[in-house]
């Protein structure tokens, strides 16, 4: 992996739990890891993401940026609805 993807990916490896899902950073940047150009970082990210909310909104890591992007603003309007938490 390129050095700018390492820290991401080493950090997506470990995992979240409900606890950072309840935290404002953590869960603004699992949704722009969603944005990242890698498809293992946008993954991974969803894949947390998707097992800690069990929410889908559309969004697949392999899709096209068009199509990821309108999926992206969903989970944007999510944040702003959830005070920016993946979980309330």
């Amino acid at each position: 992996f390129p050095p700018d993807q390492v820290d991401p990916i080493y950090r997506l490896l470990w995992g979240y739990d409900d606890s950072d899902a309840r935290n404002q950073v953590t869960s603004r940047l699992l949704v722009d890891w969603l944005k990242h150009d890698s498809i293992v970082i946008r993954q991974l990210a969803f894949m947390h993401i998707f097992r800690l909310t069990n929410q889908r909104y559309d969004y697949r890591p392999v899709n096209p940026p068009n199509q990821r992007r309108v999926a992206i603003e969903r989970w944007e309007q999510h944040l702003r609805k959830n005070e920016n938490l993946l979980l309330k």
